[in-house]
């Protein structure tokens, strides 16, 4: 966790040290601005506000019952977006949208 109280992702990589101590790397990803993501979104696929809140919080890994809870949403509500979502971005599934939205620069 991050000091917002938010998950942020690592990558563990094992490293062995000269005279056999081994230590693990953590690299973890500079935290996102959601609302430039969201604006970036919006403006580069035509996203509504509400689509690209939800394609944010897909790319943070939470699932559709989860965003649904959240949002204070339906679950159906939360599966339609995500297909205008997966439409206007040119996805065929939902990890294929949190990986085009994790791999958005940071500043466009």
């Amino acid at each position: 966790m991050n000091v917002s109280g938010k998950a942020q992702p690592v990558t563990v990589v094992p490293y062995k040290e000269a005279g056999g101590r081994r230590t693990a790397l953590i690299l973890a990803q500079p935290p996102r601005d959601d609302d430039v993501t969201e604006r970036h979104l919006r403006s580069l696929f035509g996203l509504t506000p509400s689509e690209a809140t939800v394609a944010v919080m897909i790319a943070e890994g939470m699932s559709g019952p989860a965003i649904a809870a959240r949002r204070g949403t339906a679950y159906e509500t939360i599966r339609a977006q995500t297909k205008a979502i997966a439409s206007k971005l040119r996805c065929a599934r939902q990890t294929d949208i949190a990986i085009l939205v994790r791999a958005l620069p940071l500043h466009c």
